[in-house]
């Protein structure tokens, strides 16, 4: 399995949450606006027989992207989800997503921790948005997400 994750990327704790991300240091940044999107895949038990068109899918949305006029001014995030959380990479330029590394990233099993994974998709791609804006970045963000029924985790669905 490859390793996605870079040490040059800062690690975030979230107030109130379970997980953190990772995220390129603001210093490293050089233009003065970016997208900042993030990915979350589903590898609960029940999608073992798609690993691999999930894992085909996660690459065609990188090498889409890539072709975007836009494309040195995204940061990406995928995160993978079953019972637990698991980043596969923190929020990196899309210059340093490298289509091969996605090939055999996923491996399916455990119950679904929708929620929890919701929730840190939510807060961490507004988390880090916060972040370029108090470092006077403008920022936009994109988030994409499988559906589910939540069965584990630690987070509860909202009730309005």
């Amino acid at each position: 399995m490859p390793i996605l994750n870079d040490t040059q990327l800062d690690q975030i704790n979230l107030p109130n949450s379970h997980y953190g991300y990772t995220a390129t240091r603001l210093d490293e940044l050089g233009a003065t606006e970016y997208t900042i999107a993030t990915i979350v895949a589903d590898v609960s038990g029940g999608t073992a027989a798609f690993t691999f068109d999930m894992e085909s899918a996660i690459t065609r949305i990188v090498q889409a992207c890539k072709f975007s006029p836009r494309a040195d001014n995204l940061l990406l995030r995928l995160v993978a989800f079953d019972d637990s959380l698991s980043e596969s990479h923190g929020f990196k330029l899309l210059e340093n997503c490298h289509l091969a590394d996605y090939g055999g990233s996923l491996r399916s099993g455990g119950s679904t921790a929708l929620y929890d994974a919701t929730e840190n998709a939510v807060a961490s791609t507004t988390n880090y948005a916060q972040k370029l804006a108090a470092g006077e970045f403008v920022s936009q963000s994109i988030s994409a997400q499988s559906q589910a029924l939540g069965t584990g985790g630690a987070s509860q669905p909202l009730v309005f």
